[in-house]
């Protein structure tokens, strides 16, 4: 601001444009840090970033480093400003704190395959989405990160402050970068950018839709909600209510739900925690977390995905062993053709492994068969029935 203040300018002035760039680069820093612990970008900051480009487009310096005499920027304003903008279209809300910065550091790499244009006069009033299809806006006097072009009404594409990003680059990138590794077998360290980028690239895909569209909820109803896999058995076996929380639905849908609580009143969430679903009169249910949420008033969002069929409480004894695991029976469930299922806790399962289940005064026995689905606490299998 002295500098400008001062009549000096980017384009002439390296340490004008040093602070920028740098400015921009923390801006980015400062949003990946809210993004990893499930919150909102700090108000303000997004359109910040999105005012800077203007200045620096109309200033012809998006592409230049800028360089002093004791340090250089290695990166121009435009990578640091497509960086973060790829995190935010990347949906961070829905992996693990973990990945978020290993996502940040992906989009560096991508950030120069972004090209940002301003809309044609054809797009700008095209109401066909196909037109419009591929392309994200930048709508730079708002607050809010790039949403799909075709989300964006004809009247408001007229501002002159809208731009359009377009990803095409980065999502071929990624399919190079995952031909490149079909035929290796040993990825080592890059196995989990392989998996973050698979999570990822959808989001990409300015046509996405997704799979479940959310139905709102004709009253917001309470719900229980009991967090882990023994939580969830306990529940099951006891009339004691000491293992769950309360929760308010939001909207639901054929798969799944969104549900909020004040963050004081909850024990802390991760992506992919496996939770159980009670509600009064209703059958109880599965669920995992498959994004999270955390707004300015400390409001927890979460996205649950259910799991079909209901569950019961039984155990299990390995073969050999008269050790007692906690297991939960799924019934078959016929729309899906899925056969009845188990959920044991992590590392429980292994294939052909013999198991002696007590359900209720019910005994039999069981071999695994095929992993169904898994999580950090919890494994899900089908089995046949043998003789002891």
């Amino acid at each position: 601001m002295a500098a400008y203040q001062q009549g000096h300018r980017p384009q002439l002035d390296n340490q004008f444009l040093f602070a920028v760039i740098r400015a921009t680069e923390s801006i980015g820093l400062l949003i990946a840090h809210a993004f990893r612990h499930y919150h909102p970008a700090p108000t303000g900051a997004v359109h910040e970033l999105h005012q800077l480009y203007l200045y620096c487009e109309a200033s012809d310096v998006l592409d230049k480093p800028a360089s002093l005499k004791t340090t250089v920027t290695k990166k121009p304003f435009i990578h640091h400003y497509c960086q973060i903008m790829l995190t935010g279209i990347a949906d961070p809300y829905s992996l693990s704190k973990y990945d978020v910065f290993r996502l940040f550091n992906l989009m560096a790499k991508m950030a120069g395959k972004v090209t940002i244009t301003p809309l044609s006069d054809h797009q700008k009033s095209a109401d066909n989405n196909t037109v419009l299809a591929g392309g994200f806006s930048l709508v730079c006097n708002s607050d809010t990160m790039p949403i799909p072009l075709h989300h964006i009404d004809p009247e408001k594409r007229q501002q002159a402050e809208i731009r359009m990003l377009n990803p095409q680059g980065v999502l071929f990138a990624i399919e190079q970068i995952f031909d490149a590794t079909a035929s290796t077998s040993t990825l080592g360290r890059y196995d989990l950018d392989i998996q973050l980028l698979k999570k990822v690239i959808p989001q990409f895909n300015a046509s996405y839709q997704r799979q479940y569209q959310r139905l709102p909820s004709v009253t917001a109803r309470p719900i229980r909600l009991a967090n882990g896999f023994d939580a969830i058995h306990h529940c099951l076996t006891s009339t004691e209510d000491t293992e769950t929380t309360e929760w308010t639905i939001d909207n639901q849908g054929s798969a799944g739900l969104m549900a909020k609580c004040n963050k004081a009143d909850i024990p802390a969430l991760n992506i992919g925690d496996f939770l159980g679903v009670f509600e009064t009169n209703m059958p109880a249910k599965l669920g995992t977390i498959r994004w999270l949420h955390i707004d300015n008033n400390d409001t927890v969002q979460i996205g649950l995905q259910i799991h079909p069929g209901n569950p019961a409480a039984a155990s299990l004894s390995p073969k050999g062993n008269a050790t007692e695991i906690k297991c939960l029976y799924l019934p078959p469930v016929e729309d899906i053709s899925q056969k009845e299922t188990m959920i044991v806790g992590k590392g429980n399962y292994s294939p052909n492994r013999i198991f002696h289940v007590k359900d209720n005064e019910k005994t039999y026995t069981i071999v695994t068969q095929k992993l169904l689905n898994y999580s950090l606490n919890y494994e899900q299998f089908n089995y046949k029935i043998v003789g002891d």
